[in-house]
């Protein structure tokens, strides 16, 4: 029996556990000469695509695949926006899809928006993953010239207002 449980316990370290925390982060650029800012979110692939196909139940996710991305991003585009928003004094701001890509075991989608050059306050909710998870958190970090802010969201915590 002793040997039983010791092939078990053996094979249990083979197999990689789930990573143990849940996090995205948002990174903002706020490009005074462009008079925009510039976005990147980065999220887990693996957490990712299965709440796009939690959200997709009938629709083949898969964003590692080479080839036309286009039906992909049209997924991730719609999802990331149904989750993060921003508002720039009290003004809901458009956010322009760029692209995305895969690096490591992680998603980088980016977005632009323009952000006028009076603007006094930010708003962005971000609540991306979140019902993926409980134990979903949401950093952000957000670098206007040589100022830096960050915030960490902890689910359901997921406004943050900033001044400039």
């Amino acid at each position: 029996m002793s040997i039983l449980y010791s092939l078990l316990f053996t094979l249990s370290l083979a197999i990689p556990p789930a990573h143990p925390y849940y996090v995205s982060v948002t990174e903002i650029e706020h490009n005074q000469t462009a008079g925009s800012l510039e976005i990147s979110v980065r999220l887990f692939t693996s957490d990712l695509e299965q709440a796009l196909k939690n959200a997709n139940p009938k629709t083949r996710i898969d964003l590692l695949t080479k080839g036309d991305q286009t039906p992909m991003e049209k997924i991730l585009d719609a999802y990331i926006q149904r989750h993060m928003s921003f508002q720039a004094d009290e003004k809901s701001m458009v956010l322009q899809f760029i692209g995305y890509e895969s690096k490591d075991d992680c998603i980088y989608a980016y977005y632009d928006t323009p952000i006028g050059a009076k603007t006094q306050h930010l708003t962005i909710v971000n609540n991306l993953l979140f019902e993926y998870k409980k134990e979903q958190i949401s950093i952000i970090h957000f670098t206007n010239g040589k100022k830096k802010k960050s915030i960490r969201l902890t689910n359901p915590e997921d406004t943050w207002r900033l001044s400039f």
